[in-house]
């Protein structure tokens, strides 16, 4: 388990002295393995559930959820009978796996007012996250009515067109973008083979081995934000998408917690409304 990053003999002495109570942890585990609790960590969720809710956002129209549930469990570590026997004894509060659906406004669901017109026009978003099992790379798979798109760690896209009864489709037909050669920008390049056009490859080919994931961009930006004055409005990513980002995440944890379908509500995502989604009529106190 890398979230385990085991001696905390160092920090012994600090808890002892009670120093790192005055820090807000109550233990030298604690403050080592922060990420698996409560306390301090998010879970899954916001380990990287929050940067995916966020792309399944960006891809449906940067629209925020209408409502969320999901299942979350400790199904592995801290089980006695589950797994290695070293790993029966774990006192870690995060889950270990998360199952969540998440219901996206679609096109017609919202008249010009923003006023709900439509409630059967939904774009319905699934995201599970294993912490037990490396087979899968992150991503995203947007699948469509004409094709479906499949991202990998911010680094490869490949698009697949749908079947019909005009023409060919699924695995073993994709989409490749490439230039065209007269110059009128990126056209789609079919092919039903285990390679694509020379086209496709020489487009492929010019991509290189390294691919940005946007994160060094992100933080030149906002370095150049600072150094010439630029107003907020401008960042790639500001204060009010990073708190939208956190609402789903945190949401989407207590609609796992308590077991229940949870509507996403306007005033948690105004930065000048006191709303919060833990407050909120949905979500038990007892």
């Amino acid at each position: 388990d890398k979230w385990v990053k085991g001696d905390t003999a160092n920090l012994l002495k600090l808890e002892s002295d009670g120093v790192l109570q005055e820090y807000g942890y109550d233990s030298a585990k604690q403050l080592v393995d922060w990420r698996l609790y409560n306390k301090t960590g998010g879970g899954l969720m916001a380990e990287l559930g929050s940067h995916q809710m966020d792309a399944c956002s960006i891809f449906l129209g940067k629209q925020h959820p209408v409502a969320v549930q999901g299942f979350g469990g400790k199904n592995f570590y801290g089980i006695k009978g589950v797994g290695p026997e070293d790993k029966w004894d774990d006192d870690r509060e995060i889950d270990d796996q998360i199952f969540v659906t998440m219901e996206f406004p679609g096109k017609s669901y919202y008249d010009d007012a923003h006023k709900v017109q439509n409630e059967d026009d939904k774009c319905i978003v699934t995201y599970s996250s294993i912490n037990t099992n490396s087979w899968e790379p992150y991503g995203e798979a947007v699948f469509g009515t004409r094709g479906t798109l499949i991202m990998k760690t911010e680094k490869e896209a490949l698009l697949y067109k749908e079947a019909s009864a005009a023409s060919g489709g699924g695995l073993d037909q994709r989409l490749w973008v490439i230039e065209s050669a007269k110059g009128g920008g990126p056209v789609l390049d079919a092919y039903e083979t285990t390679a694509p056009t020379q086209a496709a490859t020489d487009a492929a080919a010019g991509m290189g081995e390294k691919i940005s994931r946007g994160y060094r961009e992100e933080m030149e930006h906002f370095c150049y934000c600072i150094k010439a004055g630029e107003p907020n409005k401008t960042l790639r990513c500001n204060g009010t998408v990073a708190m939208a980002d956190a609402i789903m995440a945190l949401t989407t944890n207590l609609a796992m917690k308590h077991k229940k379908r949870i509507v996403f509500k306007d005033e948690w995502f105004d930065p000048k409304n006191d709303a919060v989604p833990e407050t909120d009529e949905q979500i038990p106190t007892a």
